[in-house]
């Protein structure tokens, strides 16, 4: 039969100039999903709270 489904590229062929191949056969954010969900619970500043005590400490150090 000699039936081949499967078309042979050379790899000079192949177009990756604009690609992240990595990114394209593994999927970055997947092999780091749970880091990537700890950082996204994580608040990016602190409370008003925490930042005028801050301010208080620094300024009675002066």
């Amino acid at each position: 039969m000699n039936l081949n489904s499967t078309p042979f590229v050379k790899y000079d062929e192949i177009d990756v100039e604009d690609a992240d191949l990595i990114d394209e056969a593994w999927d970055f954010r997947a092999e780091f999903h749970d880091v990537f969900e700890l950082l996204d619970t994580l608040k990016a500043e602190p409370d008003r709270q925490v930042t005028e005590r801050l301010m208080e400490i620094i300024e009675g150090q002066m």
